[in-house]
């Protein structure tokens, strides 16, 4: 979570997307890593985990959606 944490510190606005994406290369992650798939949500297994990461930094109030795409 402090990966993503030090993503989000800058104060703007970022989709999940995004966050999936900065933390894919802060963890120099190849698309062959990034690939495994959870078959019955059909999203990658890295991007599920990340949704999961930024749940608790939520719940705690040091992060929240601004938009509704932010969880998406």
């Amino acid at each position: 979570m402090l990966p993503l944490l030090n993503f989000a510190i800058d104060g703007n606005e970022y989709s999940s997307k995004e966050a999936v994406n900065y933390l894919g290369k802060d963890f120099k992650l190849t698309d062959e890593k990034k690939k495994p798939i959870i078959s019955h949500k059909e999203v990658s297994i890295f991007y599920d985990r990340t949704h999961w990461a930024l749940t608790y930094p939520k719940h705690a109030n040091l992060l929240e959606s601004t938009k509704e795409d932010f969880l998406e």
